[in-house]
C-alpha cells in the first residue's frame, strides 16, 4: 500500500488494498489526520512483498518501480528502508505503456525475441535500505496494529 499526499507534490492519494472498507478507512486517516505524511501508509508495502514471496516461493531481491510516484526521492528511499531491499527506478518510468508497445512489437515481429527487449531496460537510480532491522520490525509491527484496529471502521452499505 502506498499513499501519496498532494502536499508532497505528487498528485492524489493512492491507496491499494483488496478490501474497500480498509481502503476507505485509510483514505480518511490520511485526509483527516496524516496529510503531508505519506510514509504512514507506505509501510504496508512489506506485507505485499511478503505475500509475493510466499506465493511465488522466490525471495524478492529488489523492487523495480514505475509510474509517477517514482519521482519522489524520499518515498523511494523510504520504500527501500521499509522493505529491506533495494528499490530500482528504470530510465523509462512509464513501463505499463512501454510493455504494451513491446508486446505489440513482439506479436508483429518488430522485435526478434524477449532478450532484445531486456537489453533495452536500464537503471536510472537505485536506493539501498539504510534502516536497521530492529527499527523496521518495530515500525511494521505498529503498522499491523493500526491495520487491525481499522477493521469494521466504516459501515458497508446494506
Amino acid at each position: 500500500m502506498i499513499a501519496m499526499s498532494p502536499s508532497q507534490g505528487s498528485g492524489p492519494i493512492l491507496i491499494v488494498d483488496d478490501d474497500p472498507q480498509i481502503r476507505e478507512a485509510h483514505k480518511r486517516l490520511v485526509e483527516e489526520n496524516l496529510a503531508g505524511y505519506p510514509i504512514r501508509l507506505a509501510e504496508n508495502g512489506e506485507a505485499a512483498l511478503e505475500a509475493m514471496e510466499k506465493d511465488s516461493g522466490i525471495p524478492i531481491k529488489e523492487l523495480r518501480v514505475d509510474g509517477g510516484m517514482v519521482a519522489n526521492e524520499l518515498l523511494m528511499q523510504f520504500q527501500a528502508d521499509q522493505l529491506g531491499v533495494p528499490v530500482v527506478r528504470p530510465r523509462v518510468t512509464e513501463t505499463t505503456a512501454l510493455g504494451a508497445a513491446y508486446a505489440a512489437g513482439l506479436a508483429v515481429g518488430f522485435f526478434a525475441n524477449r532478450a532484445e527487449l531486456v537489453r533495452n531496460w536500464g537503471v536510472e537510480k537505485r536506493w539501498q535500505p539504510a534502516m536497521a532491522d530492529a527499527e523496521r520490525s518495530k515500525l511494521y509491527g505498529a503498522w499491523q496494529k493500526a491495520v487491525r484496529r481499522s477493521f469494521d471502521w466504516v459501515d458497508r452499505p446494506a
